[in-house]
């Protein structure tokens, strides 16, 4: 049986899921101020094993927890509403299920507390 990872379109799929919602996030001066000074390749390259494990691929996510990697940050709600809107309008360009598009929204926002404020 065919795991959500493959379902979605496999790694290449996650790649460009990750692409086109950090390309929405670094246009937008609001998100793109977060990343100042940081490596955005290792960034995206820890948010394609974030998802891709999550979805199943069977490869772990190596990168820190939610709450480490955003520790320090101070981000606001507000940008956290942006990515999330980013994020909704990068699946749909996808043209993914709505089933999956609502499964990766209802994931992200329950990562809510350990991104902002921190």
């Amino acid at each position: 049986m065919a795991t959500n990872f493959e379902r979605v379109g496999g790694h290449n799929a996650v790649v460009a899921l990750i692409d086109g919602l950090y390309s929405k996030i670094l246009a937008n001066p609001i998100t793109a101020a977060a990343f100042a000074g940081k490596d955005v390749n290792h960034v995206k390259a820890m948010q394609v094993e974030y998802w891709s494990e999550w979805l199943g691929s069977g490869t772990p996510y190596t990168g820190r927890s939610m709450a480490d990697g955003h520790r320090g940050l101070n981000l606001s709600k507000e940008q956290f509403d942006l990515v999330a809107g980013f994020l909704l309008a990068t699946l749909r360009e996808l043209n993914l299920d709505e089933a999956y598009v609502n499964a990766v929204m209802a994931h992200a926002g329950g990562l809510e507390s350990e991104i902002i404020n921190l």
